[in-house]
C-alpha cells in the first residue's frame, strides 16, 4: 500500500522537527560551552567564640561572653566588650581576662588594674563590690564602662540624662598636641550615658560633645575610672567598617540582587576617614591606656616591634598572571635585607619550583582569593568529555587546598580578596576565612592611601555576635595604584615620632610591566633607605605575627612601691628625698622585645633600670640597664631591651621639679 500524501508531508515534518531540534540542542550545547551556567555554592562559615588567656599580668578584664553573645542583635546594640581585649593588648602586650565564673579574690589581689567591661557592669554582686572598693582604697585603679545598678551608685556620676548620641571629642585631659587636635578632629559615631549632675570629686578626662564620658575619681590610694560612652561601638565601627544595624553593607551603586560590594570604601565609618593621615582608632586606644590608666598608676608593657623599631613596613605583592615571575621584588628586597608577603591566585601560574626558591630567600606567601560571587571569581568547567556546560565555582578552602598543593609549608594563613569586593554580610568574608584557619587578611584597601579604617597595626576581628573570630586584619595602608593621599614618607615620619604603625603596602608585581617607567622603579628603590632613616623594619606578615604572637603570650607583673631612695646618681650624688620603685618581672620566649615603663610617674622622673640583683661568686649584683627615650603618641615611655626567658628589674624614679 502505498503512503497517502498526508502521511509522507507529516513524517517529514517529524524528521525535520527531529533535525532542529538536535541543531539547536548542538548548538545550545556549544553555547554553553563557551558561556557555562554558574553554579552557586554554600560557604562554609564559623562564628565567633569566647576568648580566654593564660597570661600573667597586671591589667586583669573581665567579661561576661554570655552576656555578650544575648546583647541586642543589632550594629549599635550589640555589646563590643571584647574590643577592650584587642586595645590593651595592641597597647600593652599581655593581659589576664577573666570571666564572672573565673574570677577570684587571688586575681583580683594581684591585679593593679581591674577593667569590668560593660558586659559585666551591670551585674556587680555585693561580694565583688566590696572587694573593689577595698582594692580602690589600697591602691588599685579599678575601670568600669557604662556600669549600672550598684556599680553606678558606688562609683558614677547618676546616669539620669540618659543614653546620648554622641558625635565629637570636646576635651582630652592632658594629651598634648598635635595629638590632642587629630584626637578632637576623630569622627564619632557612639553612644554615651548623659548625667545630670557631676560625680563629686570626679575629674573629666575625655567629653563628648562637652559632656564627660571619662573621669576619675578618688577612692582612698587608688582610683575608679568610669568610662561613660561605648568604646567598643566607636573602636569596631573604626577599625572593622560600620555596616547598617541589620549588619548588611549598603552600596547604593550595587543591586540589591547581588551579594558582592564593589569597593571596600562602603565599610568606612565616615567618609572623612578616606586618605587620613592620622591612625584615629589607635590614638583614641593610646589616650585611654597611657592618658586616661596610666594617669593613675604605672604600667609596664611590651614594645610592639622587634629590635625597638619605631615601626614597619610591609610589602604585599599580589598577583594573578606573572606565575613564576611573582617573586621579581623580593629579589630586589633580599638585597635591601628585606622580605615580604606575596599574594598568589591559584590561576597565576605559578610553579612548586619557584615556590621553593621563594621560600628559601624568606618570602611568605598568601591566597589571592578569587572570591565566589564577585566578577573576579574562579570557577572550574564540569560536564562529560568535551561538552562542559556547567561552571562550578571553587571555594576558599578548595583554594586554599590547591595553593597549598604548590607551597613547600602547605596552605597559606594569609589571605587578600581580588578585586576589592567584599560581601552584604558585614563579617561573611571573616567567618569563611576563620572557618578554613586563616589567621591574616588584608583585603581592605582604600581608594585613597592613609588610615580608612583608623590604624595600620593588625587588629583582631570580632563577628556580629560580638565574638572574636580567630582572624587579624591588616588594613592596606599605601598603595602603588593611588597618587592622591598622604604618601609613604609621610606616614613614615609621622609613625616614627609617635604614632608607631604598621604600614602595609600594596605593591603589585605586574605594575612595573603594565606601565613600565624607570622614574617610579628608581623611587620604589630609593624607598628602602627612606624606611630604614625612619627605623622602620621592611619585613613581611609571617615574621611580624610570630613576633606580636609571643608578646602578646609573655607574662608582665609588677609591684609599685613608694618611699624608696633611688640609686646614688652620677658621681656618687646621693639623690634628694625618697622616690618610686616599680619592681617588674618578665617571661618572654622572644629575645628581639623590650620592656617599656612611664618615663614619669606623677611628680617623678624616671632616674634608673636595674636588672633584680642575683648572687655572683657569693656577692648580689645588680646590674645597671640601658633605656631609650620613645614617644607614644605624646606619652613618654622609657624602652628597655630584654633576652628571652624570666627578666626582673627594678625601676627607680625620683621627685623631679618640672
Amino acid at each position: 500500500m502505498v503512503p497517502s500524501r498526508r502521511s509522507r508531508h507529516d513524517s517529514a515534518t517529524v524528521w525535520r522537527l527531529a533535525l532542529w531540534a538536535t541543531v539547536l540542542t548542538v548548538a545550545a550545547l556549544l553555547w554553553l560551552n563557551n558561556s557555562p551556567i554558574h553554579l552557586s555554592t554554600e560557604t562554609e562559615q564559623t562564628h565567633g567564640e569566647p576568648s580566654s588567656s593564660s597570661t600573667k599580668s597586671d591589667v586583669l578584664t573581665i567579661i561576661d561572653w554570655r552576656a555578650v553573645y544575648q546583647s541586642e542583635s543589632t550594629f549599635r546594640g550589640r555589646d563590643w566588650s571584647a574590643a577592650w581585649l584587642g586595645m590593651l593588648r595592641q597597647t600593652l602586650g599581655p593581659i589576664s581576662v577573666a570571666t564572672p565564673e573565673t574570677v577570684s579574690a587571688d586575681k583580683l589581689q594581684s591585679a593593679r588594674v581591674i577593667v569590668l567591661t560593660h558586659s559585666v557592669a551591670d551585674q556587680v554582686p555585693e561580694a565583688l563590690l566590696d572587694r573593689l572598693r577595698q582594692r580602690a582604697l589600697d591602691g588599685a585603679v579599678i575601670v568600669v564602662e557604662r556600669p549600672g545598678g550598684r556599680l553606678r551608685e558606688a562609683f558614677s556620676a547618676n546616669g539620669r540624662a540618659g543614653i546620648q548620641t554622641g558625635r565629637s571629642f570636646t576635651h582630652a585631659e592632658g594629651l598634648p598636641d598635635p595629638y590632642r587636635s587629630q584626637l578632637l578632629e576623630m569622627p564619632v559615631e557612639t553612644q554615651y550615658i548623659g548625667s545630670t549632675s557631676p560625680r563629686e570629686n570626679a575629674r573629666t578626662l575625655l567629653a563628648i560633645d562637652g559632656a564627660p564620658a571619662v573621669y576619675a575619681v578618688p577612692v582612698g590610694e587608688g582610683t575608679v575610672i568610669t568610662v561613660d560612652f561605648d568604646i567598643g561601638e566607636q573602636l569596631v565601627g573604626l577599625q572593622q567598617g560600620r555596616p547598617d544595624e541589620d549588619f548588611t553593607v549598603s552600596d547604593a551603586a550595587t543591586p540589591t540582587r547581588s551579594d558582592a560590594v564593589p569597593t571596600v570604601d562602603s565599610l568606612m565609618m565616615d567618609p572623612a576617614m578616606a586618605g587620613s593621615s592620622v591612625p584615629w582608632a589607635d590614638l583614641l586606644e593610646r589616650f585611654i591606656v597611657h592618658g586616661v590608666i596610666g594617669r593613675h598608676t604605672p604600667l609596664a608593657g611590651l614594645w610592639g616591634f622587634p629590635g625597638g623599631a619605631s615601626g614597619a613596613v610591609v610589602p604585599l605583592h599580589p598577583d594573578s598572571r606573572l606565575g613564576d615571575g611573582i617573586g621579581w621584588m623580593l629579589d630586589y628586597e633580599n638585597r635591601k635585607g628585606a622580605t615580604s608577603t606575596l599574594l598568589a591566585s591559584i590561576d597565576s601560574g605559578l610553579s612548586a619550583a619557584e615556590a621553593a626558591v621563594v621560600n628559601r630567600q624568606g618570602g611568605h606567601f598568601g591566597l589571592l582569593w578569587r572570591r565566589h560571587g564577585t566578577p573576579a571569581e574562579f570557577t572550574e568547567p564540569w560536564g562529560l568529555q568535551g561538552l562542559k556546560p556547567i561552571a562550578r565555582p571553587v571555594t576558599l578552602g578548595g583554594q586554599l587546598e590547591r595553593l597549598g598543593k604548590t607551597l613547600p609549608g602547605g596552605a597559606p594563613s594569609t589571605v587578600k580578596i581580588a578585586g576589592r569586593w567584599w560581601d552584604r554580610d558585614w563579617a561573611a568574608p571573616f567567618r569563611q576565612m576563620a572557618a578554613h584557619g586563616v589567621e591574616h587578611d588584608v583585603s581592605l584597601e582604600p581608594s585613597k592611601p592613609g588610615y580608612a579604617f583608623g590604624t595600620g597595626l593588625p587588629t583582631p576581628v570580632l563577628d556580629s555576635s560580638g565574638l572574636p573570630l580567630d582572624v587579624y586584619e591588616w588594613p592596606v595602608v599605601v598603595s602603588s595604584n593611588h597618587s592622591d593621599g598622604p604618601d609613604l614618607s609621610d606616614l613614615l615620619e609621622e609613625s616614627q615620632k609617635g604614632h608607631h604603625q604598621v604600614l602595609t603596602w600594596s605593591l603589585p608585581p605586574a605594575g612595573f610591566a603594565d606601565y613600565p617607567d624607570i622614574s617610579r622603579f628608581d623611587a620604589w628603590i630609593d624607598s628602602f633607605g627612606t624606611i630604614r632613616d625612619a627605623d622602620h623594619l621592611i619585613t613581611d606578615i609571617d615574621s611580624l605575627a610570630t613576633y606580636r604572637k609571643k608578646r602578646r603570650r609573655s607574662d608582665i607583673t609588677s609591684r609599685l612601691l613608694h618611699d624608696v631612695a633611688p640609686p646614688e646618681g652620677p658621681g656618687g650624688k646621693p639623690a634628694e628625698g625618697d622616690g618610686l620603685l616599680l619592681r617588674v618581672s618578665v617571661e618572654t620566649t622572644s629575645d628581639r622585645t623590650s620592656l617599656t615603663v612611664p618615663a614619669r610617674v606623677g611628680t617623678f622622673a624616671f632616674r634608673q633600670a636595674r636588672r633584680r640583683a642575683s648572687r655572683v661568686g657569693g656577692e648580689l649584683v645588680a646590674q645597671d640597664l640601658t633605656t631609650q627615650t620613645e614617644t607614644m603618641a605624646g606619652y613618654r615611655l622609657r624602652r628597655i631591651p630584654l633576652d628571652s626567658g624570666s627578666t626582673r628589674i627594678d625601676v627607680y624614679y625620683a621627685p623631679s621639679e618640672d
